[in-house]
């Protein structure tokens, strides 16, 4: 089965096209961070915000919950 790919785009002309694992590890792990980029892919009638995607929200929660361990660590180790 072939993988899903997907155009993104970061600012005004940069696009790029990943593969939908790639995509989904750079969300994951912060190299792509919420409202940061749009994306395209067959079958959508144009580019999409994360936030309109279901497929992709539980990535951005997964790094946003990343996030909030981070900085409660960081707030009990100075304590």
């Amino acid at each position: 089965m072939a993988e899903i790919r997907w155009d993104i785009k970061r600012s005004a002309d940069v696009y790029r096209q990943i593969l939908d694992a790639r995509l989904k590890f750079w969300i994951s792990t912060g190299k792509i961070k919420p409202g940061e980029v749009v994306v395209w892919r067959g079958g959508f009638s144009g580019w999409r915000r994360h936030e309109e995607l279901e497929e992709l929200i539980p990535y951005f929660r997964r790094y946003e919950k990343g996030q909030l361990r981070k900085l409660k660590r960081r707030k009990l180790v100075r304590k």
